[in-house]
């Protein structure tokens, strides 16, 4: 051991990490190294941390760069996933078909204006899910002109429209849809919102699944692995030859999709600095050596760490040395986790996490904070999904619509900034919400009362105006929710909220799609009392502004209420039991 650090010394006083001048060996813990203090004058004893390894290597150079331009790729697509359902579903205009009709060459004119009941005296609206019962094949040797001269005997004949099997489509805007090519409109369009609502699952279970697998098998094989099942469902939907095979492959893509956004921004957090958020799938992408250092794979670390040092111009100490505090580094990381969970219980720690998933409603002076804050995600990720996803009820036109919704999102980011420093985070969280019911209560009013055409641009204007308010929320509610608790359960709640918003945004297609078909100022009555609901309970909530976030249940500042003595107890055992989890994810709800 006396051999070892003598080496140890040595190579320090030897090597600066810039390659600068040799310094003097260091005696009884002396100065040396770089002037920076980060140089290579640092022993074994230093390196006590892998932040310390990490700054050896740069945390600001050409490699994190580069790394954080190889994880942003995946920022951008994760949001196709879940943005592009109303263009790869479109729903252009349909009628039901008849096949006697379709086979004797009539015009879409003529089936529609003698097969198809119209909903409007005063206009060309006409049924999209019913026909009439006539007897198409005297209607075809009647003739179109014949028939039409006797609809009325028809329709005495045949009073009652029916149902129909299959529609016909117009095709002049779309040419191909998951919509027309399995005809999934009237009594099948709950299963078109089930293709929007399985990228919500898809993308829970990625997370829930994935935060594990990370951990397990490390970042670069789940990225790997993620990726390449992501690419070949990606192509094996292109030729569903049905819907539930399309809803069953895109499920899984999404879930991929989320396990390489999870496993990026998990290596983005470990190897970059922490501002960078992001995370992509590429074959160049190195092995977190955070991650490499827990596993024992030393040198697999230490060629990583070279590289990023490399590529950033700047220079480690000897190998040994590195190794030596890669060791330490390792031993103490494993007495951690031993301390934390146990070494026979690390296999059971995912079951763990769920079986302690509902402790924040055992603690009495929590459980009403907890409900609140779980409707404000729920209500914000349903209303964000429902507005941003609503083009189709709202008559407008869906790609100005979706570009000026992701056009406003840079605003509503500023106005949070401005209402979090001056007004607070309650008032401007129920301030929020409250704008967004209002916004959305005028939409549903004016589709209501003023016809399509009179009222569209103000329709518009309005929807965005509450996106706006909403998408501030959303925000908000993240650095909210983890300011309202305890550092014991910050990211508990956190994590558990974003289930809740998963369930909120799982919701939205299917009230737009089915309930919008009823009526088309429908959803926008339920998005605004669900709004205005979230802006009623967060009244409810303690302000957090300016206040020092407090360590444990028992830490009680007046804003966070008090805790009753008969809580004691249920904090002391549940401090006992839990481990440190995993829920918290910042890009849980993100894309």
């Amino acid at each position: 051991m006396e051999v070892q650090e003598e080496t140890v010394k040595k190579s320090k006083g030897e090597r600066g990490i810039d390659g600068g001048e040799r310094n003097e060996r260091r005696e009884g813990g002396g100065e040396g190294g770089r002037e920076d203090g980060i140089g290579g004058g640092e022993t074994k004893g230093d390196l006590a941390t892998f932040e310390d390894l990490l700054e050896m290597a740069g945390t600001n150079g050409r490699w994190n760069i580069l790394m954080f331009i190889m994880c942003s790729i995946q920022a951008f697509i994760s949001p196709l996933q879940s943005l592009t359902y109303q263009f790869l579903g479109a729903t252009p205009d349909h009628w039901c078909l008849v096949p006697q009709l379709h086979q004797a060459n009539w015009t879409q004119h003529q089936v529609i204006s003698l097969a198809i009941p119209h909903t409007s005296n005063t206009t060309d609206e006409h049924d999209h899910c019913d026909m009439y019962n006539y007897n198409y094949t005297e209607v075809v040797e009647m003739g179109y002109e014949a028939a039409m001269l006797n609809k009325s005997t028809l329709n005495v004949l045949y009073p009652n429209p029916v149902q129909c099997l299959a529609r016909d489509f117009n095709y002049s805007q779309y040419q191909s849809t998951v919509v027309t090519e399995w005809d999934l409109v009237c009594e099948r369009r709950v299963i078109y919102s089930t293709t929007q609502a399985i990228v919500m699952v898809g993308k829970l279970l990625g997370y829930i699944s994935f935060g594990y697998l990370i951990d397990k098998w490390g970042r670069r094989k789940v990225v790997l692995l993620a990726a390449v099942i992501n690419i070949v469902s990606s192509f094996l939907i292109a030729a569903s030859p049905a819907v539930e095979m399309y809803i069953i492959l895109k499920g899984i893509m999404t879930a991929m999709d989320a396990g390489v956004y999870l496993a990026l921004f998990v290596f983005v957090m470990e190897s970059c600095a922490a501002r960078y958020r992001a995370g992509v799938g590429a074959m160049w992408l190195p092995e977190s050596p955070r991650w490499l250092i827990t596993q024992g794979r030393l040198h697999e670390a230490l060629h990583v760490l070279t590289w990023a040092a490399k590529v950033n111009g700047r220079t480690l100490p000897t190998d040994d040395v590195i190794l030596a505090a890669m060791t330490n580094i390792e031993k103490q990381t494993a007495i951690e986790r031993t301390v934390e969970v146990g070494p026979e219980e690390e296999g059971w720690r995912l079951l763990k996490e769920l079986k302690h998933f509902f402790i924040l409603m055992l603690i009495p002076h929590l459980r009403l904070r907890t409900l609140v804050v779980f409707v404000g995600w729920f209500s914000a990720s349903m209303v964000y999904y429902g507005v941003a996803l609503n083009a189709s009820n709202l008559g407008t036109d869906p790609y100005l619509y979706v570009f000026f919704g992701g056009l406003l999102e840079v605003p509503s980011y500023l106005l949070l900034w401005a209402m979090m420093v001056f007004v607070g985070r309650k008032r401007s969280l129920a301030l929020l919400y409250f704008i967004c019911a209002v916004c959305i209560f005028l939409v549903m009013a004016i589709m209501m009362l003023l016809p399509h055409e009179e009222g569209l641009t103000a329709v518009v204007v309005l929807s965005q105006a509450g996106k706006v308010a909403v998408t501030a929320a959303f925000q908000l509610i993240w650095a909210y929710t983890s300011e309202l608790y305890p550092t014991r359960f910050r990211s508990l709640a956190v994590g558990q909220s974003s289930v809740c918003a998963r369930l909120g945004s799982l919701l939205s297609p299917y009230i737009n799609d089915i309930l919008g078909k009823t009526s088309v100022w429908a959803p926008s009555a339920v998005f605004g009392i669900v709004s205005f609901v979230a802006a009623a309970l967060t009244l409810t909530l303690p302000e957090t502004r300016n206040a020092v976030l407090t360590e444990s249940t028992k830490q009680t500042p007046k804003h966070y209420g008090t805790t009753k003595p008969q809580e004691n107890a249920i904090i002391e055992s549940i401090n006992q039991t839990t481990t440190t989890n995993h829920y918290s994810n910042p890009t849980f709800d993100s894309e």
